[in-house]
């Protein structure tokens, strides 16, 4: 991610991207620290309705989104309004 400019979105943008087929992380322990945040900010959200920034990866470039994670599976995460986001192309979650 260094050097490339991560533009913020609304949330309401996320169903006009367009995500990469393959996996944005390539490490097994990155990919299992992602899917460990995810599942904690799906806790979180339902819990406390706190929000994550994702850093989602488009066909476009980077993009990041703050947002509230209602669910975490295995392939997907769910956002408000049935919107969802596949895992693979999900860089990085902040708290």
């Amino acid at each position: 991610m260094e050097g490339n400019v991560i533009l913020s979105i609304p949330k309401e943008e996320i169903p006009a991207l367009r995500f990469p087929s393959q996996d944005v992380l390539q490490d097994q322990e990155a990919m299992a620290l992602r899917q460990q945040r995810l599942e904690e900010a799906s806790v979180r959200g339902n819990m406390l309705k706190d929000k994550v920034k994702l850093v989602l990866q488009t066909t476009e470039g980077p993009r990041m989104v703050e947002t509230t994670v209602w669910n975490a599976g295995h392939s997907y995460i769910s956002l408000k309004y049935g919107m969802k986001v596949p895992i693979r192309a999900i860089l990085d979650v902040q708290a």
